[in-house]
């Protein structure tokens, strides 16, 4: 990818996380989101980017992604990193909860738009 491009493609599911953790959840987040005890693994989504990945699949503010290809995500970085390095324009399978119900759900990744960077008064 590097040799090819002359940079690094970074592959995106068009979702903006919580910066929170699950387990760091409060209680009355933990009760909207239908968590039983003990459920603290996962990223929750904060963002859904309209006409993304995600947005195409369904995927909802709220929806707790809990594994990427069998792939159990235990924190938002751990996400971040296996969605990023997967590849641009491959397909995966998102294991998710919705208000305590799990379902897949199959995407294709897209590229992560690199925001601009701004300048700084001198």
């Amino acid at each position: 990818m590097l040799l090819r491009d002359g940079h690094v493609t970074r592959s995106a599911l068009g979702v903006g996380l919580s910066r929170r953790e699950v387990r760091q959840l409060s209680e009355e987040d933990r009760q909207a989101l239908k968590l039983r005890p003990g459920e603290n693994s996962g990223a929750a989504i904060e963002y859904v980017a309209p006409g993304g990945p995600a947005d195409q699949a369904g995927l909802q503010p709220g929806d707790i992604i809990l594994a990427l290809d069998q792939q159990p995500i235990a924190a938002r970085a751990q996400l971040q990193w296996l969605a990023s390095t997967a590849g641009v324009g491959r397909t995966v399978t998102l294991r998710v909860q919705r208000l305590g119900k799990q379902f897949d759900v199959k995407l294709t990744l897209a590229q992560l738009r690199e925001e601009p960077l701004q300048q700084r008064p001198r």
